[in-house]
């Protein structure tokens, strides 16, 4: 009950927030499934596919409400709907061709007032919707990769960004580097590797051009797996990110083995260290170890420009969020890069 009431008051307070978004208030409704963690509880999958179960009853509820598992065959049933669900959707986006790459800009850090220089982008996965509204990542990344359906959406990614890579060459455009996000599951298939490998030499994409973007929790599934991907595309010029650093409880030990290029200091930490110093505090601390290993540091969700200075001053590397640069499409993206010099 206690777990209940907690989940409904962080639902009351993110349902009541509203996101300033192209001069409009952007509201927010929140579903959430809670389970028990009790000895008995065998193992942590258990315990996530229940919450899972009771989430998707929560959907089926109509949104915007909470639901405790409680062992109810209603439950295991609506589970099994939201995974046929989110199986078919994405079966349906890739036929249709309605996943749709948006190309997030990542800015040098700069004070001088000017728009700061773009260093590279991060490429950004959503659906198109019948009606024509783009589907958040977050609505169905988590559930392609808890039943299995992911590795099917980093291949397409990985394919759609090396034809673009290969599109801005035909046109005698600059490529700029593109950030690919990746699975804890392809990082440990060996399958994956080699279709990495067989895109860039079919499309003939420059390595250096290409930066995957790895979570913890993706990456200690297989520590050892995971280090091995990485040094191989390493070594032949490709860079990685460790992506929301800090969230972790582990997180110090796998910066120091995971042989990544940047860090991405999570955005819990970012967006609302201008006004609390013990934010601003762990954001100086993972900066500051993040460069003592030869790191680069980019700070996320940097949704306005007042975290700009604060971030500057901590000697944060790079920035990204919409206080600096809103995801716009590829084709948009494509007609601002500039012409090779000839």
């Amino acid at each position: 009950d206690e777990a209940l009431a907690f989940a409904e008051r962080m639902r009351e307070d993110i349902a009541g927030s509203n996101l300033p978004l192209g001069g409009e208030a952007v509201s927010f409704t929140v579903s959430i499934g809670v389970a028990p963690i009790a000895t008995e509880t065998p193992d942590v999958d258990t315990v996530l596919a229940q919450a899972e179960g009771a989430l998707a009853l929560a959907k089926e509820q109509g949104r915007n409400c909470c639901v405790a598992y409680d062992r109810d065959e209603e439950q295991i049933a609506a589970a099994r709907r939201e995974r046929e669900r989110s199986r078919v959707m994405l079966d349906e986006a890739i036929a249709t061709d309605s996943l749709v790459l948006r190309a997030q800009p990542i800015v040098q850090s700069a004070l001088d007032g000017s728009q700061p220089p773009t260093h590279h982008y991060e490429v950004l996965l959503s659906i198109r919707q019948e009606d024509g509204s783009l589907l958040s990542p977050t609505e169905f990344i988590a559930s392609a990769e808890r039943f299995g359906f992911i590795n099917g959406v980093d291949r397409w990614v990985v394919r759609r960004v090396c034809e673009w890579i290969s599109s801005l060459m035909d046109k005698q455009k600059v490529v700029p580097q593109l950030s690919i996000n990746l699975s804890g599951s392809s990082l440990t298939d060996d399958r994956f590797m080699d279709y990495v490998l067989e895109q860039i030499s079919e499309f003939g994409v420059g390595t250096s051009k290409l930066c995957f973007e790895i979570t913890e929790t993706g990456a200690i599934e297989n520590l050892n797996k995971a280090a091995d991907f990485i040094r191989t595309l390493r070594n032949i010029g490709c860079t990685f990110s460790l992506d929301d650093f800090g969230t972790g409880m582990a997180s110090h030990q796998y910066l120091r083995e995971l042989p990544v290029d940047n860090v991405k200091i999570d955005g819990m930490f970012i967006r609302d260290m201008a006004n609390n110093p013990n934010d601003f505090a762990m954001v100086r601390s993972i900066n500051d170890l993040a460069h003592f290993l030869g790191q680069k540091t980019i700070a996320e969700s940097v949704e306005s420009v007042e975290l700009i200075e604060p971030l500057h001053e901590i000697g944060v590397d790079y920035l990204q969020g919409w206080g600096v640069g809103m995801p716009r499409p590829l084709e948009e993206v494509t007609l601002e890069l500039s012409p090779l010099a000839t």
